[in-house]
């Protein structure tokens, strides 16, 4: 058996029922994969101001319930330059929907890519959609810059 498939109003093609079943099979799959949630979007730049900040959750960027992450956050300046957490005095709150998860001072990193930039320890208790606010301001001495606030959305799996 063979069917006619119209193709942008001018072409028609004529396909046997295997090609069909191979074409129908790859475009449901292709639409069941593109309704799936996303995971975290890893590395993604968000600005305030004059700061900017890459978020970074290891392992690899892929956040699960009940497991121990380190999430950290490369802080930079505009013209690039670094803001360490001994430079600011950041905050890291995490909310669920309205409920307040956590509300934590940032530490130094120690060890890796993370060394010296705002860095904290947490366990994301339940799968699902979670907000992540990171807020600034100078400490000290330290380069000046305006107090910030930056957001992310993560998305933990179980």
């Amino acid at each position: 058996m063979t069917h006619r498939l119209l193709i942008c109003a001018s072409k028609t093609i004529t396909i046997t029922n295997g090609v069909k079943n191979q074409f129908m099979n790859k475009f449901l799959l292709a639409s069941v994969l593109l309704m799936l949630p996303l995971p975290v979007v890893a590395h993604q730049l968000k600005t305030n101001g004059e700061v900017g900040a890459l978020m970074h959750i290891e392992p690899a960027d892929q956040p699960k319930v009940g497991t121990n992450q380190t999430i950290w956050f490369k802080l930079v300046k505009k013209g690039g330059q670094k803001i360490a957490a001994d430079q600011c005095n950041c905050t890291l709150s995490l909310t669920q929907g309205p409920r307040s998860i956590l509300d934590t001072p940032l530490t130094a990193g120690t060890s890796g890519e993370n060394a010296g930039f705002p860095t904290a320890q947490l366990i994301f208790p339940h799968p699902g959609g979670y907000t992540l606010v990171v807020s600034g301001t100078p400490k000290g001495t330290a380069p000046k810059f305006t107090p910030f606030s930056l957001r992310w959305a993560v998305k933990v799996r179980p």
